[in-house]
């Protein structure tokens, strides 16, 4: 990416991807290229929003892109990409959201603003740690805060985490919370998914965009915490169909989906009725998500 000016310099790396019919909700013609950001050289420089502006147009101004990214999230996340490459945001999560104390701040870098930007990236943990944070104002704006609850994703995770410690927490929170539904995140190497746990009925929904079963040992992780209080084994139910992504990074914006779609229709049970579609989730549906 080039600005052509009196020195004409390289600003930024980007990548030509293959595939799609729009971007940013604009359908793709014959001549134009669909791209995402691998690299900001100059985050200074002056450049074109393409889902406002036909790409031969001219560069517009940077006061023009401020109003302009004011009625554009994505617009107004990029504004902020010199500010993120100088020093990363540090977040701290509200104690009711995952009932953990938030001693390590959720870091947002250039990065992870990027990969929402371009869309076409596995996101961190710490936008999966962000999007719950979100969502759980609208959980309490919606009067659900006594009905949905998060599980922190990091916290769980076999990599850095003892059986124990993993089973402890699970316990921990859901006595002294006692949801009817908690929402969990849940990454398996490189793979989001998601698990809704129901522990008055012992019973896990599992969504995943691959349509891949529960491994076991996350299955008798999960028997050691629900099952045990419960005196049964845990129910672990498959949607019969489940949306199932096409390209290879999209599960992580899939599970973002997931939990607004069921926050927003307070969905608890009927999940084969609720979820019962194959289909990839429309590009602009992610789009709204990011």
């Amino acid at each position: 990416m080039l600005v052509d000016g009196d020195t004409p310099r390289i600003v930024a790396v980007k990548r030509v991807i293959e595939g799609g019919e729009t971007i940013h909700g604009v359908p793709i013609l014959a001549h134009h290229v669909r791209v995402t950001i691998e690299e900001i050289r100059d985050p200074q420089a002056q450049f074109t929003r393409p889902q406002k502006q036909l790409i031969h147009d001219k560069v517009i101004h940077k006061d023009d892109d401020m109003d302009e990214a004011e009625d554009d999230p994505l617009s107004k996340l990029m504004t902020r990409l010199p500010r993120l490459k100088r020093a990363s945001l540090e977040l701290y999560w509200d104690l009711r959201v995952f009932g953990l104390p938030p001693h390590v701040p959720v870091y947002i870098t250039l990065p992870d603003a990027l990969k929402v930007i371009g869309g076409d990236k596995m996101l961190n943990i710490s936008i999966i740690q962000l999007w719950c944070m979100y969502m759980d104002t609208i959980v309490v704006d919606q009067g659900r805060s006594s009905m949905y609850k998060f599980v922190e994703p990091q916290t769980i995770q076999p990599s850095s985490n003892t059986l124990e410690n993993r089973q402890h927490y699970l316990q921990t929170w859901m006595d002294e919370s006692k949801r009817d539904v908690y929402l969990v995140p849940y990454i398996d190497g490189s793979h989001w998914q998601m698990m809704v746990i129901i522990p008055k009925q012992c019973k896990i929904i599992w969504f995943c965009s691959f349509h891949r079963k529960m491994k076991n040992d996350l299955r008798t992780m999960l028997q050691g915490v629900i099952g045990k209080s419960r005196g049964q084994l845990v129910q672990i139910l498959y949607p019969k169909v489940c949306n199932q992504q096409q390209d290879s990074w999209e599960y992580g914006f899939y599970v973002m989906c997931w939990i607004k779609t069921i926050i927003r229709a307070v969905i608890t049970d009927d999940w084969n009725e609720r979820f019962k579609s194959t289909s990839p989730i429309p590009e602009d549906t992610i789009r709204q998500i990011r």
